[in-house]
């Protein structure tokens, strides 16, 4: 007869471990990983990490916070994973980060009579440009700056959202911002903003992971489940309600 102790012992070496909790955190920002009163935390994001969480049979909690609070919280480990964030050599040194994800780009927005005459990037002296940050959108920003000897006016927002309703409150000439994220506001807010043409500055947005609390084991699992996502037709149409490109 097998003790109780000695039984126990021997169960929990038999039975897979489903215990490994993934914390995930975000910010707000739509189409990616926003929060709906009614439905709570949804985005292509979501929907990436949802599907490999049940797959690799982990127990995941997702949080949506402010950009930075997740960024920091990333860094110390208090939370494990974060979507979307671009890659930077810098954040390289806290941060596993993916293959890229999603494929899409920073532009420029504007009312029609602030972007009729805008043709080139020269055009954009003088102009004032809200966009969120510090991100890496208002870094792509600065980079244009710099090309033009600093002569456009920056006025960093504290998110997408402001960048947007102060370019079509008309209280900035333009908005800087994801295209993503600034086609669903659009859409959502039925504004009368539009893209510059031909000034789009591409990137790709990944899924990164602490180097605290993440194991190379985990890290590497996610990687192959995220090359699956992205190969597989039935996932890109169950996304395909976000209108956000996957990345090749």
């Amino acid at each position: 007869m097998v003790k109780p102790i000695a039984f126990l012992f021997i169960l929990l070496l038999t039975t897979p471990s489903h215990a490994k909790s993934i914390v995930v955190g975000g910010f707000d920002i739509e189409p990616f990983y926003f929060s709906d009163g009614t439905k709570g935390i949804q985005g292509a994001c979501f929907e990436v990490l949802e599907k490999i969480c049940a797959l690799e049979q982990l127990t995941c909690k997702f949080k949506i916070m402010p950009f930075r609070t997740a960024l920091e919280n990333l860094k110390e480990g208090t939370i494990d994973v974060m979507c979307p964030l671009a890659d930077s050599t810098p954040r390289r040194s806290a941060y596993y980060f993916s293959a890229d994800v999603f494929a899409t780009a920073y532009g420029l927005y504007g009312l029609e009579k602030n972007i009729r005459n805008i043709k080139h990037y020269e055009d954009l002296i003088g102009k004032s440009i809200s966009v969120f940050g510090p991100s890496n959108t208002e870094v792509s920003l600065q980079k244009i700056n710099e090309f033009l000897n600093h002569k456009i006016k920056i006025n960093m927002v504290p998110s997408v959202s402001k960048a947007m309703k102060n370019a079509n409150a008309n209280q900035s000439d333009l908005a800087y911002s994801n295209i993503d994220a600034a086609g669903t506001w659009i859409q959502r807010n039925r504004s009368a903003l539009h893209e510059v043409p031909n000034l789009r500055d591409y990137t790709g947005y990944r899924i990164a992971f602490s180097k605290k609390t993440v194991s190379k084991e985990i890290y590497e699992k996610f990687q192959e489940r995220i090359k699956e996502l992205k190969q597989s037709k039935e996932f890109e149409s169950q996304i395909e309600k976000y209108k956000v490109d996957l990345a090749d």
